[in-house]
């Protein structure tokens, strides 16, 4: 699992450093947050699944609503909202780092884990899933799509396995098909 965290946030990276100007400031539809916002909550999520997954081995309930999730996501949005790339691949670097770092600590019993996830009302929470999830949900689960920036690349086009293209005048993120290392956050039953 912390090989496809390395693996994934490599081509993140790549994509983030290879945004133009334009394609930085484009809008997501589905969080109505410019790309490059969109790129910093990926790369603060590294940190904040590392942190989770911390408190599930730990037994520690993660506390939160879905409305304190979201206003707390809607603050952090409004204070990033002139990062820049350079800003987004050093914390989505080191915070993928430290998420690694923490997979990698993890034993089969920490696996087994499970504790109350606030943010989704209380459901449990385990650590399966939870390292990439994040990236994932946002860049291919939910089929991200930002509108047209008026930028033609010509016949550019590039596509990772975690569903990021760029053709013509859109930047999209579409989903792909489900495989091991893109399952999501899952709550145990």
């Amino acid at each position: 699992m912390a090989e496809e965290i390395v693996d994934a946030n490599a081509e993140f990276t790549a994509f983030v450093e290879s945004c133009s100007d334009e394609e930085w400031r484009a809008i997501c539809r589905a969080e109505k947050w410019r790309v490059g916002v969109v790129a910093h909550h990926i790369a603060w999520g590294h940190e904040r699944a590392a942190d989770w997954i911390n408190a599930i081995r730990s037994g520690i309930p993660i506390p939160g609503s879905p409305q304190a999730h979201n206003a707390s996501n809607a603050i952090k949005a409004a204070q990033v909202a002139g990062i820049s790339r350079d800003e987004v691949v050093f914390l989505a670097r080191r915070n993928a780092e430290r998420l690694v770092a923490v997979m990698r600590s993890l034993s089969d019993e920490d696996f087994a884990s499970a504790v109350p996830f606030g943010p989704a009302r209380g459901r449990p929470l385990s650590i399966d899933g939870l390292g990439r999830s994040h990236l994932d949900r946002h860049l291919a689960q939910r089929g991200v799509n930002c509108a047209g920036t008026g930028h033609h690349p010509g016949s550019r086009s590039r596509a990772s396995p975690w569903g990021v293209q760029r053709k013509g005048a859109d930047v999209r993120w579409r989903p792909v098909a489900a495989s091991t290392h893109a399952r999501g956050v899952r709550p145990v039953p």
